[in-house]
């Protein structure tokens, strides 16, 4: 590998490593090759978000848990979000790059440098990515429309596989029909049938680049829990 890889790949992640935040996975160490790049971090015995939600053995989640992941998922992007002068974004929040902590609050993982090809309009890779990034390119704005999603499995505990390639799939669109017209188990997750504050919609909105900031997605979350951040 050319030694200008090398520097391109190291000075965004060294600006990373210097990232300290009670919801935000510390990156310890990073291993880069032509091939791949591997991260470090601490080893969170709770697992992800994607463990609890699909994992082999799926326990009952009550509100209380899903919303201590999100409140902790929140404050991570947001704090993410206030780095280099407000123009740092996550790139690629997904279930699985949200750990729990020890009481079980979410911690972002895996959070990538913006370089110039994450402004570029490409397709959506996954199921969480906002469709109009093959317009607008990766953003805040997206990562927002990503964590709209992920409050929608929360709620919902379904698992779809990630699109094919060259298949966009959006998920808003089945979410904000069933929260209109269909309230009952055979939608959500039943555990969550006679628990109140569930308004996924307000955040996964069907034109992701008018979605609510992300501390205004903390406020909600926070208030509906009765605690502050």
């Amino acid at each position: 590998m050319a030694n200008t890889d090398i520097t391109e790949f190291e000075k965004p992640t060294e600006k990373i490593l210097s990232i300290r935040h009670r919801n935000v996975a510390p990156l310890w160490a990073y291993y880069h090759s032509k091939d791949e790049q591997l991260p470090v971090y601490d080893n969170y015995d709770r697992g992800n978000m994607s463990s609890h939600l699909h994992g082999n053995v799926v326990a009952p989640m009550t509100w209380e848990d899903r919303l201590n992941m999100a409140i902790g998922a929140a404050r991570g992007i947001d704090y993410i979000h206030k780095q280099e002068g407000g123009k740092l974004f996550h790139v690629n929040l997904k279930p699985s790059n949200i750990f729990l902590s020890s009481q079980g609050y979410g911690i972002v993982s895996d959070v990538h440098f913006p370089s110039l090809k994450n402004h570029v309009p490409q397709q959506p890779t996954t199921k969480y990515e906002a469709p109009k990034v093959s317009v607008n390119g990766r953003s805040q704005q997206s990562d927002v429309y990503s964590f709209g999603i992920l409050l929608l499995e929360l709620l919902v505990r379904r698992f779809e596989p990630a699109p094919s390639a060259g298949e966009v799939r959006d998920f808003v669109p089945w979410g904000q029909v069933v929260s209109r017209e269909v309230y009952n188990g055979e939608v959500f997750d039943a555990p969550l049938m006679d628990q109140p504050g569930i308004y996924t919609e307000r955040t996964a909105g069907g034109i992701p680049y008018r979605d609510p900031v992300r501390a205004k997605v903390v406020r909600r979350e926070t208030e509906d829990a009765g605690c502050s951040v």
